[in-house]
C-alpha cells in the first residue's frame, strides 16, 4: 500500500466505518501516557464523575475525536472521573449488542496456540461463519482475529456461541494464551472484558496464510486505515447467513409467528404496490423488538438503507421520490421506539426528542447517499446542497462542521 494514491473521502469513509463498528464507548480502559500528570500503570478503567455546573453525575465515554487521534498515532485526552488524563492507547468493552467478535492469542514462548497452524484450524472451524481479519495487536506481536458483522447482534448470544464452538473443538480458553471476546460473563451485571482497539500504534494487518505483515500504520496511518476498511468491507458477515441466529425460537407461538413475519419482511422486501406502511412497520418492529435497537436516529438510517435495497421497484413513495420514502422511515422509527419494547426487557428511560433525532438520521442517510451517488461533490456550496436535497442549510452546516461527510463548506 505504500505510495498508493488515496483521497480525503476514502480516509473519512474508512474512519466512519471504524467508528460504527466499535460503537460501545462506556467503561473503556486506557494506557496512560508517560507525559500525563495522572500517571498510572496497567490498564485502568474510567470511573464516573460529577459535573459541578450541571449538578449531576456522568459516565465518561470514549469520544470520536479521541479514537481518531489514537488511529493516527497521536496521544489524546480523556476524562476519568473529574480528571483529564493524557493517554496513548484505548481498550473497549462490549455493550448489549456488538458488530464483531475476536480471539486474542498472545506471543508467549510457552503458548501452544501462537503458530500459523492454529490460525488455519480456526479458519476451518469458523468457515460457516465467515473470514476474519488477522491483526498484530501491538508491538508485542500478539495476534487478534476479528470477525465483523453487517448489523448488530446480541452480545450474550455471540459470547455463548463462540465459547461452545471453540471448547467443543478442543481449544482451552486461558488468560494470556487463548482468549475470546466477548467473553462468557459469570453473572449478568458483570462487565464484559475489554479488548485493545485495532489499528493503534504497533498494530498491523497480517496474512491469514502465513502471518506476514501486509500493511502497517508505521508506513502511513491514513493508507493503513483505508486498507483496513477495504479488508473489513470485503469480509463483512451478513447476519442473515448465521445459523445460530436463524435458528432463533420462542416458546410463545404468537411471538415466534411475529418474529418470522418481521424477518420475512426484512429479507424479501416489497413484492407489490401499497405495502410501504405494512413493511416499514414490520421491519422497524424487527429491529426494535428482536434486535433491541433503542436509538431512533440509528433505526431511521437502518430503515432508509433497507428501503433503498428492498423497494424492488414497487414502492409508490420511493418511485415518486426517495426523500418521501425516507420521511416514512423516520415516522416508523419513531413509532417503533415509542410503542415497542425489546424482548430483552431492557428499555432506556432517557427522555429524548425522538422527532429531531429521527430527522437527523434521515438527513445523514440522504447526504451519505447523495455523496455516494456523486450528486454532491467536494467543494459544493451549502446553498446548492440545500437545493438538491431539500435539507435545511443549518442541518447541512452542522454536518459539514462535524467532518463526517466527505465535502467541505465553501
Amino acid at each position: 500500500m505504500e505510495g498508493a494514491p488515496f483521497t480525503c473521502q476514502q480516509v473519512k469513509q474508512a474512519v466512519q466505518l471504524y467508528l460504527e463498528l466499535h460503537g460501545h464507548r462506556y467503561d473503556f480502559s486506557y494506557k496512560v501516557s508517560t507525559s500525563s500528570a495522572h500517571w498510572e500503570s496497567g490498564w485502568p478503567t474510567v470511573m464516573p464523575g460529577f459535573s459541578e455546573r450541571k449538578q449531576r453525575s456522568f459516565n465518561p465515554t470514549l469520544s470520536d475525536k479521541a479514537i481518531k487521534d489514537l488511529l493516527f498515532g497521536k496521544e489524546t485526552n480523556i476524562h476519568n472521573g473529574n480528571k483529564n488524563v493524557r493517554i496513548g492507547y484505548a481498550s473497549c468493552r462490549f455493550g448489549k449488542y456488538t458488530r464483531y467478535f475476536a480471539i486474542d492469542i498472545d506471543n508467549e514462548p510457552e503458548n501452544k496456540y501462537y503458530n500459523i497452524e492454529t490460525i488455519h484450524k480456526i479458519l476451518e472451524i469458523t468457515k460457516n461463519i465467515g473470514a476474519p481479519l488477522l491483526m498484530q495487536s501491538s508491538y508485542s506481536k500478539g495476534w487478534h482475529l476479528r470477525w465483523y458483522f453487517t448489523e448488530s447482534i446480541k452480545t450474550w448470544d455471540v459470547a455463548i456461541y463462540i465459547h461452545n464452538l471453540f471448547t467443543e473443538n478442543g481449544f482451552v480458553i486461558s488468560d494470556g494464551k487463548f482468549e475470546l471476546y466477548p467473553n462468557r460473563k459469570s453473572e449478568p451485571h458483570a462487565l464484559y472484558r475489554g479488548l485493545r482497539l485495532p489499528c493503534q500504534k504497533g498494530s498491523a494487518l497480517l496474512s491469514l496464510e502465513d502471518g506476514r505483515v501486509v500493511a502497517s500504520p508505521d508506513e502511513d496511518p491514513e493508507i493503513f486505515i483505508i486498507h483496513w476498511a477495504e479488508e473489513v468491507r470485503k469480509n463483512l458477515i451478513d447476519i442473515s447467513s448465521l445459523e445460530f441466529l436463524n435458528e432463533k425460537k420462542y416458546s410463545n407461538p404468537n411471538t415466534q409467528g411475529w418474529y418470522e413475519r418481521c424477518l420475512k419482511a426484512k429479507e424479501v422486501g416489497f413484492t407489490g404496490p401499497s405495502q410501504t406502511n405494512k413493511l416499514l412497520g414490520a421491519v422497524a418492529d424487527y429491529y426494535r423488538v428482536f434486535n433491541g435497537i433503542s436509538d431512533v436516529s440509528e433505526l431511521t438510517k437502518i430503515l432508509c438503507n433497507w428501503i433503498d435495497e428492498k423497494h424492488n421497484g414497487f414502492s409508490d413513495e420511493y418511485n415518486h421520490s426517495p426523500k418521501s420514502a425516507y420521511y416514512w422511515c423516520k415516522r416508523w422509527a419513531i413509532c417503533a421506539i415509542k410503542n415497542r419494547k425489546p424482548l430483552s426487557g431492557v428499555v432506556v428511560a432517557k427522555k429524548e426528542n425522538n422527532h429531531n433525532k429521527a430527522k437527523g438520521g434521515q438527513y445523514d442517510h440522504q447526504l451519505s447517499k447523495c455523496i455516494q451517488d456523486g450528486v454532491i461533490k467536494d467543494g459544493m456550496s451549502v446553498r446548492k446542497i440545500e437545493r438538491l436535497t431539500g435539507i435545511p442549510k443549518s442541518a447541512i452546516g452542522r454536518r459539514l462542521k462535524s467532518k463526517v461527510f466527505a465535502f467541505s463548506n465553501k
